[in-house]
């Protein structure tokens, strides 16, 4: 693996610790209240698709456990583009999806370590 994907991977992990630190007790209505953690979320939630989409189809392969057609769908989604924001869906992809995504690119850097 190129350290240049690695490097990748280490972002991804990164953005989606940030996410589960500000998300993990957090209610859906302090979430609608809290207008700052949103578009910190929604920035996130981009970098984790844009950085999935620079990841080579060969490294995605290998690590194929990763979900990495969930992170670029991330990124494609309209809902987190422009003045369209579907927060609930941001809100349901921070609390449900990013945790496992954090635990799978977590056991990747293992493995690479290793």
């Amino acid at each position: 693996m190129s350290k240049s994907v690695s490097n990748f991977l280490c972002h991804l992990k990164d953005e989606c610790a940030f996410i589960e630190k500000h998300t993990v007790d957090l209610s859906e209505d302090e979430f609608y209240n809290k207008k700052i953690l949103q578009k910190a979320l929604v920035r996130s939630l981009e970098v984790i698709g844009e950085a999935s989409k620079s990841i080579s189809i060969e490294e995605r392969n290998t690590y194929s456990e990763v979900p990495w057609g969930k992170m670029i769908e991330i990124a494609d989604n309209g809902t987190y583009r422009y003045f369209n924001i579907d927060y609930k869906t941001v809100y349901t992809t921070c609390t449900d999806v990013i945790p496992d995504i954090h635990l799978q690119l977590k056991e990747v850097l293992k493995e690479i370590k290793e």
